[in-house]
């Protein structure tokens, strides 16, 4: 875990012999799940906002991406740079969300690029997070 990144109630992280990584002033938000075989990783970048009651398996998310809420991120899925998954969507096994796309849908698939508004409000988001971070941490 790396600096002002947080993991908030209620997630599960069942990683047995296996790796998490999570990059700076990233969240992992409520009841989100992950769940990773012996031998496998999970790398979160840096600025990544993973949604309420995610599922994420073995996979690999970029910087500033965000995975919407009750998604579910398929093993093997690469999440490029700015890449998003839309709340709701599953990514097939080994799925590559192409940078700055949102993707949506089961199985998703590309549905439109991100705006420029949309990239400034997911980087609030994130500024949310770390503030929320430390009230919790001066006020448990």
């Amino acid at each position: 875990m790396a600096a002002e990144s947080s993991i908030w109630f209620g997630v599960a992280i069942t990683a047995r012999d296996a790796s998490v990584s999570l990059g700076a002033a990233s969240n992992i938000q409520d009841n989100s799940r992950i769940t990773l075989d012996s031998g496998e990783h999970l790398k979160i970048g840096e600025r990544v906002t993973i949604g309420h009651n995610v599922q994420l398996n073995a996979c690999v998310i970029g910087n500033t991406c965000i995975i919407g809420m009750g998604s579910t991120i398929g093993k093997g899925t690469i999440v490029q740079n700015g890449g998003v998954v839309a709340a709701g969507a599953v990514t097939a096994p080994n799925t590559v969300v192409t940078e700055g796309m949102i993707w949506s849908g089961n199985p998703a698939k590309q549905s439109r690029p991100l705006s420029e508004e949309n990239t400034k409000l997911f980087s609030v988001g994130v500024d949310v997070y770390k503030q929320y971070s430390k009230n919790y941490k001066k006020n448990p």
